[in-house]
C-alpha cells in the first residue's frame, strides 16, 4: 500500500508523518509562510489528521472560507469570527476539548490582551501536555507568531509559558504531539524549541539578524550556510526546505495553491481590502454541549474557586458578628455557592487539607444564623435543619425605592422534599405554566447560571422527583405542590431587579443593550467609556452572558434569552 503524501509545493510531498514532525516555518511579513503553513494544515485535514491552531493574529478563520475551492468545517473559538467566545481564563478547558477527543480546531486568541494571551495559552499547553502523556493519539499543534509562545527571552511572567512550550517541543512527539512554529522574527524565537524542527522552510529574509538565526539552525544541522544568502531574493511564496535527518533534502520549491482563503495576506495601499465574510454555520450543539460539561469539571477541581468560596464565607461570619440575632439576606449565588459546597464536600474535605478545617468552622457558624438542611460536616456528623429563610431578588433600584421581599410560596408533598434551591426553580416553573421555558430562560429567570453544576443537579432532583417533565415543564404533582401561583410575563424592569448584585459597570452595558437592541463590541465599549480589548471588559461582558441577560453572536451584542417573552 502506498503511504500518504501531504501535497506542498512543486516537486515535494511530505509523508503523513508529518504530523507528528517538528516544522518551522520562518519568514518576514508577506513571505508566504502563513500561507505554506496553511496549505500543510489542509493536508492533514484532508487526510483525517486532528489539527489545532493557536491564533494571535486572528488569521486563521480563513479555513473555513472558500478560496480556490471550499473551506473546511473546522470549529473557531473566540476572536472577530469565533463560532463560539472564550475568555482568558479558558485555556485549560480548551485542552481537555481537543486532548480527549480527534476534534480539529483555531484558537484564535487575537482579541486579548497580551497578558491575557499569555495566561490562556500556558494553561493550554500545560493541560494539553499532561493529558496527551496519559492517552497519547496524533495531532498537529500550528504556533502563528510562536515567538509570542517560545520567546528567546522571557520577560517576567513568561516563564512558566515558556517551559510548557519548551517541553512540548522538545518531548511531544513521544505522545503523538507535532508542532509547526510560524514566524516573521526567528531571532526572538527560543533557540531550544527552533532547533528541535526537523524540517525548516524558511522564506525570503532581507534583516541580518533573521538570516543570522537560520544560519545558526542550518549549522547545528549541517547544512551549508552559504545558502542564507539567498534568502532576501527569494520571491512571495518561494522558500527553501531544509530537512537533512527526516526527508534528506535542501531545495528551493513554490507552495502549490491553498482551497481555502487566503486571510493573512497583508493589506496593500490603493487595493481595497479583502470583504469581511461570514464564516459558513456549521453544527455546534454537540461542541458546546462538551464545552459546558467540560467547564463544569474544570470549576469543580479548582482550588482557587474554592478559596474564594472560604473567602466569601468568611466575609459573611465577619458582617454576622455584629448582628446575631438579625436573618441575613442571601441572594441566589449565595445560596447556591453554599449548595455547591454541600453537594462536594467529601471532595472539598480530601483536596483542602487544613483549608477543609477553616471551612467547616466557617459554616459551623453561618449555620447558626442561616440554616443549611442536610449539611454533611467533618466527623460524618448530619444535621437536620429547618428550611432556610426565603431567598430574596436584589434589585437595581435604590434601596429606598426597592419594594418590600415577597415571601416565597409554601411548598407541600413531593416538593417539599427537594432543596431550596429546587423548590425556587419548580416554583419558577409553575409560575409560568403552560408556557415551558427553556434551560438557559429558566436559569435566568431563577435567578441561577444555566451552564453551573449547582443547576443541573438541582434540575436533575426535580426530574426524578416528578415535578418537572423532560421538557423542564412543571408536571401535575409540581404544579399542585409548588404553591406557586400562575403570573402574568415579568416585565423587563423586574428581570433586570432579580440582578441587583451585578457591578456597576455591568449594570451600565445591560442598560445600553436594553435601550438599543443590538451593538457591536466596539459600540458597547465607547458607550460604556471602556477598552474593547480590556478583561474587565470581557468579564463585564461574562458577568452578562452566562445569566442570559444578553446574547453575543457573530460579533453583534443583542438583548438575551432572560428577556424572553417580557412585557414592554
Amino acid at each position: 500500500m502506498t503511504p500518504r503524501l501531504l501535497p506542498l509545493a512543486t516537486g515535494i510531498a511530505l509523508p503523513l508523518d508529518a504530523v507528528t514532525q517538528k516544522l518551522a516555518f520562518m519568514g518576514k511579513t508577506g513571505s508566504g509562510k502563513t500561507y505554506a503553513a496553511g496549505k500543510l494544515v489542509e493536508g492533514m485535514l484532508d487526510a483525517g489528521a486532528q489539527v489545532v491552531v493557536i491564533d494571535p493574529v486572528g488569521a486563521w478563520h480563513g479555513l473555513r472560507l472558500a478560496g480556490t475551492g471550499a473551506g473546511y468545517q473546522v470549529p473557531v473559538l473566540g476572536g472577530l469570527h469565533g463560532d463560539i467566545p472564550i475568555e482568558p481564563t479558558g485555556g485549560a478547558v480548551v485542552a481537555e476539548l481537543v486532548a480527549k477527543r480527534p476534534l480539529s480546531l483555531v484558537v484564535d486568541v487575537s482579541q486579548m490582551t497580551s497578558g491575557e494571551q499569555a495566561r490562556f495559552v500556558t494553561d493550554f499547553a500545560t493541560r494539553f501536555f499532561e493529558l496527551k502523556k496519559a492517552a497519547p493519539s496524533a495531532v498537529h499543534l500550528v504556533l502563528e507568531e510562536c515567538q509570542e509562545m517560545v520567546p528567546q527571552n522571557a520577560q517576567p511572567g513568561e516563564q512558566r509559558m515558556l517551559h510548557a512550550f519548551e517541553r512540548m517541543v522538545k518531548l511531544g512527539r513521544n505522545f503523538g504531539i507535532g508542532v509547526s512554529l510560524i514566524s516573521q522574527r526567528p531571532q526572538e524565537v527560543n533557540k531550544k524549541a527552533l532547533n528541535q524542527t526537523e524540517c525548516l522552510f524558511a522564506f525570503q529574509m532581507t534583516g541580518p539578524q533573521e538570516r543570522k538565526a537560520m544560519a545558526a539552525w542550518m549549522s547545528d544541522k549541517g547544512v551549508e550556510t552559504e545558502l542564507v544568502d539567498a534568502l532576501p531574493a527569494l520571491k512571495p511564496g518561494h522558500c527553501f526546505v531544509w530537512s537533512p535527518s527526516w526527508l534528506g533534502i535542501s531545495k528551493q520549491v513554490h507552495i502549490l495553491p491553498k482551497r481555502s482563503a487566503d486571510a493573512s495576506s497583508t493589506p496593500k495601499v490603493g487595493v481595497a481590502a479583502r470583504a469581511v465574510e461570514k464564516l459558513t454555520p456549521i453544527d455546534l450543539g454537540k461542541l458546546l454541549g462538551e464545552m459546558a460539561s467540560t467547564v463544569e469539571r474544570a470549576k469543580e477541581n479548582d482550588p482557587a474557586v474554592l478559596r474564594k468560596r472560604i473567602a466569601e464565607l468568611e466575609r459573611q461570619v465577619k458582617e454576622q458578628a455584629g448582628h446575631p440575632k438579625e436573618v441575613p439576606v442571601f441572594t441566589l449565588g449565595d445560596r447556591e455557592a453554599i449548595d455547591s459546597i454541600r453537594i462536594n464536600w467529601d471532595r472539598v474535605l480530601r483536596e483542602m487539607g487544613e483549608g477543609s478545617r477553616r471551612m467547616n468552622e466557617l459554616l459551623a457558624v453561618l449555620e447558626r444564623t442561616f440554616p443549611i438542611e442536610d449539611m454533611r460536616i467533618a466527623g460524618g456528623r448530619t444535621h437536620a435543619r429547618p428550611a432556610a429563610p426565603p431567598i430574596v431578588h436584589r434589585d437595581l433600584k435604590p434601596e429606598k425605592d426597592r419594594p418590600a421581599p415577597t415571601p416565597a410560596p409554601r411548598a407541600t408533598g413531593a416538593a417539599a422534599g427537594v432543596r431550596s434551591g429546587a423548590r425556587h426553580i419548580l416554583a419558577t416553573a409553575a409560575r409560568h405554566h403552560p408556557e415551558v421555558l427553556s434551560r438557559s430562560v429558566l436559569a435566568a429567570r431563577a435567578g441561577f447560571a444555566a451552564s453551573s453544576g449547582t443547576y443541573s443537579t438541582y434540575l436533575g432532583d426535580l426530574k426524578k422527583a416528578g415535578l418537572l417533565d423532560e421538557n423542564l415543564g412543571a408536571t401535575a404533582e409540581g404544579l399542585a405542590s409548588s404553591g406557586a401561583k400562575p403570573r402574568t410575563p415579568m416585565t423587563r424592569d423586574e428581570i433586570v431587579g432579580q440582578w441587583r448584585g451585578l457591578r456597576a459597570g455591568a449594570r451600565k452595558m445591560l442598560a445600553l443593550v436594553l435601550e438599543r437592541g443590538s451593538m457591536t463590541r466596539d459600540e458597547i465599549a465607547d458607550a460604556a467609556e471602556f477598552v474593547a480589548s480590556s478583561g474587565t471588559f470581557s468579564t463585564y461582558l461574562g458577568d452578562l452572558r452566562k445569566p442570559g441577560l444578553i446574547a453575543v453572536e457573530r460579533g453583534a451584542i443583542t438583548v438575551g434569552p432572560a428577556f424572553a417573552g417580557a412585557r414592554l
